[in-house]
């Protein structure tokens, strides 16, 4: 497959009935080639196209129109009557003659090709057009029979005026032969009778001869006319155009279509529609007015000119000039009308250029307080500008002053100076006047100093006839101007105006000092800059000079100048250049003397410093070795680490503790010498040391030696801080804790076993008690067996020992954490709101319950079963506390814990949860036993002891803390720290 396939017509049977049409489907398959960067086949696409769309588009033949068929490549009838479907045609026949058809004989038929599309080589299929001979023939006939009535009438009309002019045209002859024949019968030569007729057709023959030159030679002239016009109008590109306005057709020329945008036509153009055709390519902008001003042009009618936009087919727009006339009928409607048009972009263009040119010009002269003038030298009659007006202080609805009444505004002072450039402008052969003056400005008689740039403009003779120039006010020009001179005059820099040739042209009084000369020197013209500089630093103000001409200015370099007195000074010059020219020069002359002095003292006392700072500095290198061997030979493990937490410096002790070699770990993270766990605290807790301020922080950490043992030991660390406050470093000593705490870690095994010593005495104890009232309650039952009431007496107490016995064994699994919590998110305000419903009978009626537990606390994460015990029991205990009443207050807040804390606790965000009574409360040997297993201050049988410590170890097993305060009188508080959990559903829901 090369191109694009295309199969004929099919019917779909199976499509058909699954589409649920009655009707069979038909249709015409296309595919395509797929092929990729190499131009390998791919793959294929095909698609099925419902026949009918074809039927849609032929339609059914009007009446008048010819009957269309569609045949396949190989010449079957695609669409077409039903009786031609599926049959085969030959189309050699067609041709100019009838042809027949299966279905009917004598047609005319005329058939072509489908067309493809570039590399689309089409359906392949035939159109075929047909109308029965009779029919398409017969306007042909009507016309032939018409030529032949109108032919016979005109050919016997023709024969009667023939007979008639022949007869009118023979009289003459018929007299002419009777003269002619009378002539010979009579003799002589006497002249023709007057109504002989032969005079008279001498002098028509030869008025027709004239009349028949003349219309030829006007026709010539008008043919040679119209070419000439043509032409101009093709060299000028100027369109003409004709509207019949009755009929709204146009007629229009090749230039005409050029410049309308339209495809160019071979000969004159015929629009049908002529006006909307106009409009339509009109610019949207201008439709409205044009519609209003033809309306207006038609009504009046004569001569007419337009400018309008069109818009072109590529987007652009052509400015167009319209001018033409409107001819009317007799009675004044009218008939056409007759013009021509031509291209005016490029001259509206200029005309917007210059409209927006002296915009701007208008813009600058009035944001420049520049006005403008122009004199006519003879009459002396001015033209201003608004802006001048606004100089003079004048009213700009008044004509322009006169010389004389210009001059009067001029202050007197300067009257004849100005007077004076007025006349060497007049003589001079640039004819340019530059001048400064000062007015007395008419409206508040205020002085102004204006400048003013002329120019003469002369006659073919040479003679002045007019004078163009502007007015600037430079009043504040020339107050900042003195105000410069006055700065300038009191600075003590030198500063001066010259050129690149040597010459100074205006100079401060700090320059002449500083050159040991006067004023009248520099008025004089005798003072040069080059006269004042040494030969041998010549060649560095020629290469400033150079650089200035390159940048602009020069890099302030040092020289001397030498004075009349012989001495010299030392000085640094800058200086830059100015003017077009770039010839003139500012320069800054800084006095160098003072300072070449400072230096010769600052080089001194430098030399002095410089021993002074090598003396210090070899002492403070002695200190450095004595700090260093002091550092290395304490007994005691140091190390320093700076603001990134990179060992900067360890001692021999360290290196010697942990067994690594100093080149191991300079440069290195402490953390990378301790287990994963210590590492992650650590990195903590460089970060809070960095924004403590000058205390000591300890925290302990396991680290791993160079030979795989693991240590304890206890890091004290204090921060360096530099004088912005940041943190620079830390110094740290390390502490061996391995032996203390296996120490303590037997020591807790040793008072582990007292406690579960203390334990088992106390359970013997408790469950003895229990076995007691269950054996005396069995044989009370045994005694009892005939007596139901006593029976159920007795089991119940039986039941309540064993129940007893249960919860002292829960008690002891929860304190021994051998009970497997179920942890998950707990919204603290809601258990808190169960737990006073559970409370409100146990606490009885002398008890007030406070609970404070905002809603939006996030939630912890704990075994709620158990957190709801701990706090009943917590709350319980409150109330034995209280047995004349009081005040039971249970609250929850979120609290943040860092690294060091009181209660051991990881730092993070934590649930704190308080339980306060206002009771008895302890004193200190009973709150130091609070949480031992088994301690009671209760009664026996009214507490097991095992309360706070259950509540204790729920604590740590939960991952939180528990603190008991009290104070003897006032009550107690039981403060529970548990961890908070993660966002989610949960946490959501305890926001409310």
């Amino acid at each position: 497959m090369r191109g694009p396939v295309v199969e004929d017509v099919h019917e779909a049977l199976m499509l058909a009935s699954r589409l649920g049409q009655a009707a069979p489907l038909r249709l015409v398959d296309l595919a395509a080639p797929v092929r990729g960067v190499d131009g390998r086949l791919v793959g294929v696409v095909a698609a099925h196209l419902d026949w009918r769309w074809a039927s849609e588009v032929v339609g059914t033949p009007r009446p008048g129109e010819p009957e269309i068929l569609i045949l396949s490549r190989a010449g079957e009838v695609l669409l077409g009557p039903a009786a031609l479907l599926g049959q085969h045609l030959g189309l050699a026949a067609i041709g100019h003659a009838p042809v027949d058809f299966p279905d009917g004989a004598d047609f005319l038929a005329a058939a072509a090709p489908t067309q493809g599309w570039q590399d689309y080589p089409g359906l392949g299929w035939q159109v075929l057009a047909r109308r029965p001979a009779t029919l398409a023939l017969a306007p042909a006939a009507a016309l032939q029979r018409d030529i032949l009535l109108f032919g016979l009438a005109a050919s016997a009309i023709a024969a009667l005026i023939g007979w008639f002019a022949a007869a009118w045209l023979a009289a003459p002859l018929h007299r002419l032969a009777e003269a002619a024949a009378r002539q010979q019968r009579e003799g002589g030569r006497a002249a023709l009778p007057p109504g002989s007729g032969f005079a008279e057709a001498v002098v028509l023959a030869r008025a027709f001869d004239g009349l028949l030159g003349d219309c030829r030679k006007s026709e010539a002239a008008l043919q040679e006319s119209e070419q000439r016009l043509r032409l101009a109008q093709r060299a000028g590109q100027i369109g003409a155009y004709e509207w019949d306005i009755p009929a709204d057709t146009g007629r229009a020329t090749r230039e005409y279509a050029a410049l309308h945008g339209v495809p160019l036509p071979e000969a004159d153009q015929t629009w049908t529609a002529h006006y909307e055709h106009w409009l339509a390519r009109l610019h949207p902008e201008d439709r409205p007015r044009l519609r209003e001003r033809i309306r207006h042009i038609l009504a009046e009618a004569g001569p007419y000119a337009l400018e309008y936009r069109i818009l072109l087919p590529d987007g652009r727009i052509r400015w167009l000039h319209d001018r033409g006339e409107v001819v009317t009928d007799a009675a004044g409607r009218p008939l056409r009308a007759l013009g021509a048009v031509r291209d005016v972009t490029g001259r509206r263009a200029t005309e917007d250029a210059l409209r927006e040119g002296e915009a701007r010009l208008r813009l600058a002269q009035e944001a420049g307080g520049i006005g403008s003038w122009d004199l006519d030298l003879a009459s002396g009659r001015q033209v201003w500008s608004e802006r001048q007006y606004v100089l003079f202080g004048l009213d700009p609805a008044l004509p322009p002053p006169d010389m004389a009444q210009w001059f009067g505004l001029v202050h007197p002072a300067d009257r004849a100076a100005l007077q004076a450039a007025t006349d060497a402008a007049l003589t001079d052969e640039g004819g340019m006047l530059v001048a400064e003056f000062r007015i007395l400005r008419a409206s508040d008689a205020a002085e102004r100093w204006l400048s003013a740039t002329g120019r003469i403009m002369k006659d073919a003779g040479g003679h002045p006839v007019r004078m163009l120039g502007v007015n600037r006010d430079i009043t504040e020009a020339r107050a900042r101007e003195a105000e410069l001179r006055a700065m300038l005059e009191a600075n003590p820099i030198g500063v001066l105006r010259g050129d690149v040739h040597g010459r100074i042209l205006d100079a401060n009084d700090a320059l002449l000092r500083l050159a040991g000369t006067d004023r009248a020197a520099l008025e004089a013209g005798t003072l040069r800059w080059d006269t004042l500089t040494p030969p041998e630093w010549l060649p560095a103000d020629a290469a400033g000079i150079a650089e200035a001409r390159e940048k602009g200015a020069c890099t302030p370099y040092e020289k001397e100048y030498q004075r009349a007195d012989g001495s010299r000074v030392s000085v640094l010059v800058g200086f830059a250049l100015v003017g077009e020219a770039r010839e003139d020069t500012i320069a800054f002359i800084l006095d160098l003397t003072d300072r070449k002095r400072a230096e010769a003292a600052l080089l001194q006392d430098k030399a002095a410093l410089e021993r002074a700072v090598a003396a210090r500095t070899a002492e403070l290198a002695d200190r450095e070795r004595e700090l260093r061997r002091i550092y290395d030979r304490t007994p005691a493990a140091f190390h320093s680490v700076d603001a990134e937490g990179r060992l900067i410096r360890v001692s021999e002790e360290w290196l010697a503790f942990l067994g690594y070699r100093r080149e191991e770990v300079l440069g290195r993270r402490t953390g990378e010498f301790m287990l994963p766990e210590s590492a992650a605290r650590w990195e903590a807790a460089v970060k809070d040391l960095a924004l403590s301020g000058d205390e000591v922080r300890e925290v302990e950490y396991r680290m791993l030696r160079a030979d795989g043992e693991v240590v304890d030991v206890l890091v004290r660390a204090r921060a360096e801080h530099n004088a912005a406050g940041g943190f620079a470093n830390s110094y740290s000593v390390l502490l061996d804790m391995t032996e203390r705490n296996r120490a303590e870690a037997r020591l807790h095994e040793a008072q582990k076993l007292e406690a579960l010593g203390r334990v088992a005495g106390g359970v013997a104890h408790d469950f003895n008690n229990l076995l007691q009232v269950l054996t005396g309650a069995l044989q009370l039952l045994a005694s009892s067996a005939g007596k139901p009431e006593r029976v159920e007496r007795y089991a119940k107490v039986a039941l309540e020992a064993a129940g007893r016995g249960a919860e002292l064994t829960r008690r002891m699994q929860a304190f021994a954490r051998q009970d497997q919590l179920q942890s998950g998110p707990v919204a603290l305000p809601e258990l808190l709101q169960d737990l006073a419903t559970l409370l409100h009978g146990p606490l009885g009626a002398d008890i007030r319950l406070e609970i404070e537990a905002p809603a939006c606390l996030p939630p912890l994460r704990a075994d709620r079963m158990q957190l709801e015990l701990v706090l009943f029991n917590l709350a319980l205990n409150g109330r034995d506390a209280m047995p004349g009443g009081g005040t039971l207050r249970l609250e929850a807040a979120a609290e943040s814990v860092a690294v060091q804390n009181p209660q051991g606790l990881a730092a993070g965000s934590y649930a704190r949860i308080r339980v306060a009574d206002s009771g008895e409360g302890m004193d200190a040997a009973t709150l130091a036993r609070a949480a031992e297993p088994f301690f009671t201050t209760k009664e026996v049988g009214k507490g097991s002891g095992l309360g706070l410590s259950m509540a204790h170890g729920f604590a740590a097993q939960s991952g939180g803390a528990l603190r008991i305060e009290s104070t003897p009188g006032e009550g107690t508080v039981v403060t529970l720290w548990l961890p908070q959990t993660v966002a989610g559903p949960m946490a959501a829901a305890a926001g409310g």
